[in-house]
């Protein structure tokens, strides 16, 4: 039973990347090639990723995707906040939530200090409900294409 598990973990994370991946929203709001600062499990050897925000209606960021490796993320952008010093915070999961245990999530930091525009961005995908053996990422890169 065990030796299956990470079998089955796979096709279903590969399933749920197939599916969010073919209905990316068509407006770009911004982009980065960012950097791997550091990786843990799963994300082990990447040296650059990139990750895009992109929205469906309005001026929004709505979809946040995520590239590495020949794999591809799209996650919701499920809260936006912005703070007095030109930063602002976006987290985006799965749209189904948590669906059979698998989790990724995507924590972006879009800071506009002193009119230079960088981002840093935190990444965990996992299966199950402890969270211990989580893939883990940390990313930064600095943002073109912004919409203004």
């Amino acid at each position: 039973m065990l030796r299956r598990l990470p079998l089955v973990w796979l096709l279903t994370m590969a399933t749920l990347f197939q599916a969010h991946a073919t209905s990316l929203p068509a407006k770009l709001y911004a982009d980065a090639t960012m950097t791997v600062k550091s990786a843990s499990y799963g994300f082990e050897g990447l040296t650059t990723a990139t990750l895009s925000l992109s929205m469906e209606d309005g001026d929004i960021p709505t979809t946040m995707t995520l590239g590495y490796g020949d794999k591809v993320a799209a996650l919701t952008v499920q809260t936006i906040d912005s703070t007095g010093d030109g930063t602002t915070t976006y987290w985006a999961t799965l749209p189904d939530g948590n669906p059979n245990g698998v989790r990724f999530s995507i924590w972006l930091w879009a800071s506009d200090a002193n009119d230079q525009k960088t981002w840093q961005a935190t990444v965990r995908q996992g299966w199950g409900w402890c969270g211990t053996m989580d893939a883990t990422m940390e990313l930064e890169g600095v943002p073109v294409h912004y919409l203004e």
